[in-house]
C-alpha cells in the first residue's frame, strides 16, 4: 500500500514536461505548509483568545484575515504584470516569514495583542499575494485536462500537514503557553526549507508569457472553456476590476452567487472557531483538543475527499461543481446550528468532518475555478477581481456573524439599542446564503449551457 501511494505521488504519474515543475511544487509542500498551518484562523485565533486575552471584535479582525487580504491581491497581480513570478512570489515569502518571527517575538500583553493582529494581517495579504501569483505559474505549467489532479495531489499533502501540524505543536501549550515562541520559530524553519525549493521552478513559456503581459497588441490564445465566449480583445492588458465583471456577464453572475456562499461560510467559519474555544476552555488538554476539533479533523478528511474532488472538477464546468459544493457546505451550517443550539461538543466535532468534506473542494475550486472563464493572459486580472471580491465579503461576514451572535450592549445612541443577539439561530440566516447560492449556480450553469448551442 505505501509503494501505492508513492507511486501515486511520483513525478513519474504526470505527463513528462510537467514533471520538473510538480517535483519542486511537492517539495515545497512537504515544508512551507507547516508555517502556515501555525496562522490559520483556527489555530491562531486559539492563540489570540488564550495567551493575548483579545476580545470578540479584535478575534472577528483576525478571522476576518485572509478574506481581508484579498483587496490586496489585485495590487500583488498589478505588481508582478511582466516580473518574473517565481522571483515575486519568493519575495513576498521571505516578507512573510519575517512576520514569523516577529510573532515569535511578541509580548504577551495588550499591545501585544494588537501587535499580532496587525503581524496576521501582513502575513494573510502576503499569502493572498502568493496565492494569485500561482494562478498563472499553475496555468502555464499544467494543462487543464490534468491541472485540478496534480493541484490535488500537492493539496493533499498541505492538507496532512497543515492537520497534523498545528495538533503536535500546540499540544507543547497544554504544558506551557509560552511555548508557542519555539512553535512558530520551529515553523519559520520549515518556511525558509520551503521557500528554497520554491525558488528553483521554472515558468513553461515565461518569455511568451511576460511578452503578452507587457505587449496590449498581442492576440490572446483562447484557454477558458467554452473558449469562444471568453475571446477578449486586444487591451486586455489594460482590463480593470470593473472592465472584467461588465464584460463578462457569467463571470459576474458566478461571483454574485459566490458572494452568498462565502459570506455564510465566512460567518460558520469565524463562530465556530469561537464558540470551539469557549467549549474547551476549560478541558484538560484544552490546546490539543481545539486544534483536533477546528484544524485537525476537517483537514484531514478534506485530504481524503480532495481526489475525489479533483476528478469531478476535470470534467465538470466551475458553475456545475459548485451546485454540488455548495450543498455540503449547506450541511456543515445545519449541523452547526444544532450542535451550538444544544452545546454539544460532539455534534460540533461532527459538522467539522462534514465542513472538511466541502474544504477539500473549496481549495481545489476557488484556486482553479475561474480559469473556466478567462482566456490565457487575463487569468491574473481575473483571479485578481474573485480575490478582491472575496476580501469584500471577508470584510463584513465575520463581524456581522459574531454580532448577530453576541449583540452587544448600550451604545449611548438613540437609534442604536442594546441588542443581545440571537445566538445560534446566526446559523440559520447563514444557511439562507447557501440556499440561494445554489440555486443561482445552477441556473448560471443552465444559461451558460444555453449560450454554448447558441
Amino acid at each position: 500500500m505505501f509503494a501505492r501511494i508513492v507511486k501515486n505521488f511520483s513525478p513519474q504519474s504526470v505527463p513528462l514536461m510537467t514533471r520538473p515543475s510538480y517535483w519542486r511544487e511537492l517539495q515545497t509542500a512537504m515544508t512551507y505548509p507547516v508555517a502556515i498551518s501555525m496562522v490559520e484562523g483556527s489555530v491562531i485565533g486559539i492563540l489570540a483568545r488564550r495567551v493575548f486575552d483579545i476580545g470578540p471584535l479584535g478575534f472577528s479582525l483576525i478571522m476576518a484575515s485572509p478574506m481581508l487580504a484579498h483587496f490586496t491581491s489585485f495590487f500583488w497581480s498589478r505588481l508582478a504584470r511582466g516580473k518574473s513570478k517565481i522571483k515575486a512570489i519568493t519575495m513576498v515569502r521571505f516578507l512573510m516569514i519575517a512576520c514569523m518571527v516577529g510573532i515569535a517575538a511578541l509580548p504577551t500583553t495588550p499591545t501585544g495583542g494588537v501587535l499580532l493582529t496587525i503581524l496576521i494581517l501582513i502575513i494573510r495579504a502576503c499569502l493572498a499575494g502568493i496565492t494569485t501569483l500561482l494562478s498563472t505559474v499553475k496555468r502555464q505549467n499544467y494543462r487543464r485536462n490534468v491541472r485540478a489532479q496534480i493541484t490535488g495531489k500537492t493539496m493533499l499533502i498541505v492538507s496532512v500537514i497543515m492537520a497534523v501540524a498545528p495538533a503536535l505543536c500546540y499540544s507543547l501549550l497544554d504544558k506551557d503557553p509560552a511555548m508557542f515562541r519555539y512553535v512558530y520559530l520551529l515553523a519559520v524553519v520549515f518556511a525558509l526549507i520551503g521557500t528554497w525549493f520554491f525558488a528553483k521552478i521554472r515558468i513553461r513559456g515565461e518569455r511568451d508569457l511576460l511578452r503578452y503581459e507587457m505587449m496590449p497588441s498581442s492576440k490572446p490564445t483562447p484557454q477558458g472553456s467554452p473558449a469562444p465566449l471568453y475571446e477578449y480583445n486586444p487591451d486586455d492588458s489594460k482590463s480593470t476590476f470593473w472592465k472584467v465583471l461588465r464584460q463578462d456577464k457569467f463571470f459576474r453572475s458566478y461571483q454574485v452567487n459566490q458572494f452568498m456562499l462565502g459570506s455564510g461560510n465566512i460567518m460558520t467559519a469565524t463562530m465556530v472557531v469561537y464558540i470551539i474555544e469557549e467549549m474547551t476552555r476549560d478541558m484538560a488538554n484544552g490546546y490539543t483538543w481545539s486544534m483536533i476539533i477546528g484544524t485537525t479533523m476537517p483537514f484531514v478528511v478534506g485530504s481524503i475527499c480532495i481526489q475525489f474532488w479533483a476528478k469531478f472538477l476535470d470534467n465538470t464546468h466551475i458553475a456545475k461543481f459548485r451546485v454540488y459544493h455548495t450543498a455540503v457546505f449547506a450541511t456543515n451550517i445545519f449541523l452547526v446550528f444544532w450542535a451550538t443550539y444544544f452545546g454539544l461538543l460532539w455534534m460540533l466535532a461532527v459538522s467539522q468532518l462534514v465542513r472538511g468534506v466541502a474544504n477539500g473542494g473549496a481549495m481545489l475550486a476557488w484556486q482553479l475555478g475561474h480559469n473556466d472563464f478567462a482566456d490565457r493572459r487575463q487569468v491574473v486580472t481575473y483571479i485578481g477581481v474573485h480575490a478582491t471580491l472575496t476580501g469584500f465579503r471577508g470584510a463584513t461576514a465575520p463581524f456581522v456573524g459574531m454580532l448577530l451572535y453576541e449583540g452587544w450592549g448600550q451604545t449611548g445612541w438613540d437609534w442604536l439599542p442594546a441588542f443581545e443577539g440571537i445566538g445560534p439561530y446566526t446559523f440559520l440566516v447563514a444557511l439562507v446564503f447557501q440556499f440561494f447560492a445554489m440555486l443561482g449556480f445552477a441556473r448560471l450553469y443552465k444559461r451558460m449551457q444555453v449560450a454554448k448551442r447558441a
